[in-house]
């Protein structure tokens, strides 16, 4: 007979430290481990991260109101992938969740307009020497 594989088990069904810091972007890890030594490092406001997470499945009901539970505020689900805000001392519970994949802090995107649309503010007029391109 073989030997038999015991493993803990999580009520939140997720998974043990080691995973859970692999789970995480590097910024992410840098910040929950800023969290948890009580340091204030916030970016998104305070004690919270937008973050960006791909998930191991399609994410139900149940899903959701497990993330619900830790805390996360989610926001948009397309497929594989979930925007949320979460307390950022609980990225690494969110990590530790079976239905995530992948937990990375989320970005603003940057304008694809030519640099001199993003200095001037919307609805402002062009300078009468604008040439368009």
């Amino acid at each position: 007979m073989g030997a038999a594989t015991v493993t803990a088990s999580n009520p939140l069904g997720g998974v043990g430290p080691e995973s859970r810091t692999r789970k995480l972007s590097p910024e992410a890890q840098q910040l929950a481990h800023a969290a948890v030594a009580n340091q204030s490092v916030s970016r998104q406001g305070p004690g919270e991260a937008n973050v960006l997470v791909r998930t191991t499945r399609e994410v139900s009901t149940a899903d959701r109101a497990r993330l619900e539970s830790i805390g996360a505020t989610v926001r948009t689900i397309a497929g594989d992938v979930l925007t949320a805000c979460i307390p950022i001392d609980r990225l690494e519970v969110l990590a530790g969740l079976d239905v995530v994949a992948y937990v990375e802090l989320s970005r603003p995107l940057r304008s694809e307009m030519p640099s001199g649309d993003q200095e001037r503010p919307a609805g402002e007029p062009r300078p009468p020497d604008y040439e368009e391109g």
